[in-house]
């Protein structure tokens, strides 16, 4: 769908140079290229027991438990290359100044000739504070929680394109990043967009939210 891969170009473009950026289910124009003898040594290799948790639940009996486990386990062997091969690396800042990409998505004849746009940050490249994760997750909520913050009222009320997407922060991955943008944006509205984005984040640095923000 749009959406997906506008998300997934948007992960990409933020890591470069890690497992983040890589599609986990695959790139349909890739998948062609793999072999059988590739795919089963990537899965016999980070699909291996050494590379996983198991987590038992109830109050029955352990030594029961790790013998029903063994019945599974006993016939893998060791794999030591399986841990360290998965070990996700932090990906640095590397884009000093915005970097733009246009990407293609299927529509129907019927289908207006819009964009779906987004600005992307890397929020991160080092473990955040409990401070500044609060500090970030505040922020978040004052610029686009509701209806009436900030720069989700002003790209609803700019009518430069159909609603809102990106969703703010996103921290379930091992760093954060921020992403906001319009769906149904015109092509010659698609600056404009992201003008808009930059400034009205100017101005919230430069004058602060409001008391009932």
């Amino acid at each position: 769908s749009p959406d997906s891969l506008l998300m997934r170009e948007s992960q990409r473009s933020l890591f470069p140079d890690n497992t983040y950026g890589v599609d986990s289910g695959g790139d349909p124009t890739k998948i062609p290229d793999l072999s059988f003898e590739q795919f089963a040594e990537f899965h016999g290799k980070f699909y291996h027991p050494a590379n996983s948790r198991i987590y038992f639940s109830g109050d029955d009996d352990v030594l029961k438990r790790l013998e029903i486990m063994a019945e599974y386990l006993d016939e893998f062997g060791e794999s030591p290359e399986s841990k360290p091969g998965s070990v996700i690396e932090w990906q640095k800042k590397t884009i000093a100044e915005p970097v733009w990409e246009r990407h293609p998505y299927p529509a129907g004849a019927d289908q207006p000739e819009t964009h779906n746009l987004m600005v992307n940050w890397l929020v991160n490249e080092e473990p955040m504070t409990p401070f500044e994760e609060l500090t970030m997750s505040i922020l978040d909520h004052l610029l686009l929680g509701d209806t009436s913050s900030i720069l989700r009222k002003t790209l609803m009320e700019s009518n430069l394109g159909a609603a809102v997407t990106g969703g703010g922060l996103s921290d379930e991955l091992l760093q954060a990043t921020w992403s906001i943008g319009l769906k149904g944006v015109e092509p010659d509205n698609v600056k404009t967009v992201e003008d808009l984005i930059l400034n009205t984040l100017t101005k919230v640095v430069e004058e602060g939210f409001t008391e009932d923000a």
